[in-house]
């Protein structure tokens, strides 16, 4: 009898437990369309946003000069493509691959470089028309956008002592130095870069000639007269190119086994210090919203964390790290080529969505106008509806 009793409890607990299973994960998104990119994309599509619309976007590979661009609607249906060639611009060095560094200014234009390169180019896409291309005298390590102004921060072609901020005007097609930097000729320039022109700070990494003695070292620029301020704010054996900051703090993470770390814009203290016991050295984005911190490492694990104390709230497995993270209606979304969609609740890390696409995706994108999901892979373009 005891023993029947038994089986009869756990018989009981399995329904139980298969049963909020059900109600609690979901294993899809509806779907709202769908457009086959077969015909138009020979490779997987990655998407921006320009004046409230959508667009997929992807580099030709046979023509480096190319770049091709279809508008994206609600309804998925096929668009004109439009194909932009800036074969005209004459580029400093070599061919021009455009890769991941494409930005939208405030007046509909696309803004287009490429790593460690002393070209830009300014496009039209509404006209379909090559503007312009800058070509300065230093390497350009990152485009900035701030308050619909666009910066760009490039180090000297020939003189190891001194780096640059620029300010592109988008109208004129112009670009001007804002403020000339001067640092030791054998350091070098290396992410995290945080540009906030509202605390008017520069920070950024400063990587010296041996960094196994010396360490790299956050440094606090002023804009207004482009002097270093001599603050270590901390230094690290390799910190990540993966940050995030807000209007108080900064957050950045070492690489290897280094706790996650806030420092304020003052440099003058570390604002708490994380160990969250992670071998990952990979960090793809850090999502501040509200009081919290959202990031997944390639370490298996999503973390939320308390922004103002660096406690860690919860962390939940995860197949892959996160390529996108972002939150909306309350719930947590986690983006990955290779391991799809995933929701989970901020209030404790439980998993309420897990999301397959039957093949690598390319990018997600979430349209905070129309709300809806936009999932790029190899073969089409598909949008979705949130939990």
């Amino acid at each position: 009898m005891k023993k029947q009793s038994l089986i009869l409890c756990c018989f009981i607990s399995f329904l139980f437990s298969c049963k909020k299973e059900k109600i609690v994960v979901s294993d899809s998104l509806q779907q709202v369309a769908c457009l086959d990119m077969n015909e138009n994309f020979k490779l997987a599509p990655r998407f921006t946003q320009n004046n409230g619309k959508v667009y997929a976007w992807i580099a030709n590979l046979v023509r480096p000069k190319i770049i091709e661009f279809v508008e994206i609607d609600n309804n998925l249906s096929k668009k004109e493509i439009i194909s932009l060639d800036f074969t005209p611009f004459k580029y400093s060095s070599g061919d021009y691959y455009v890769e991941d560094n494409v930005l939208t200014t405030s007046d509909g234009k696309f803004i287009l470089t490429k790593d460690v390169h002393s070209d830009v180019i300014l496009l039209d896409v509404k006209n379909k028309k090559f503007i312009t291309g800058y070509s300065f005298k230093a390497s350009i390590r990152k485009l900035l956008t701030e308050e619909n102004r666009v910066f760009a921060l490039g180090t000297d072609l020939f003189d190891a002592t001194k780096f640059y901020l620029y300010e592109l005007n988008t109208t004129s097609a112009t670009a001007t130095i804002v403020q000339t930097f001067t640092k030791k000729a054998g350091d070098d320039i290396s992410e995290p870069i945080i540009f906030n022109l509202k605390k008017n700070t520069l920070s950024l990494n400063m990587v010296p000639q041996n960094t196994s003695t010396i360490g790299e070292r956050m440094q606090n620029f002023k804009i207004s007269d482009g002097k270093l301020q001599n603050i270590s704010l901390f230094s690290s054996k390799r910190f990540s190119n993966v940050y995030s900051f807000d209007e108080s703090m900064c957050f950045v993470k070492e690489k290897v086994d280094g706790p996650f770390k806030a420092f304020d814009y003052n440099g003058t203290e570390i604002a708490w210090n994380s160990d969250l016991n992670s071998p990952s050295s990979h960090f793809t984005n850090i999502l501040i919203h509200g009081e919290r911190l959202y990031f997944s490492p390639n370490d298996g694990f999503v973390y939320c964390l308390d922004k103002k104390t660096g406690i860690v709230l919860w962390k939940t497995a995860h197949i892959s790290h996160a390529n996108k993270i972002f939150v909306h209606n309350n719930m947590v979304y986690v983006y990955s080529k290779n391991s799809g969609l995933s929701a989970f609740d901020p209030q404790n890390g439980d998993l309420r969505l897990k999301q397959l696409f039957g093949e690598p995706s390319s990018d997600c994108f979430f349209n905070k106008e129309n709300n809806l999901i936009y999932i790029a892979t190899y073969e089409k373009i598909c949008s979705f509806s949130p939990l």
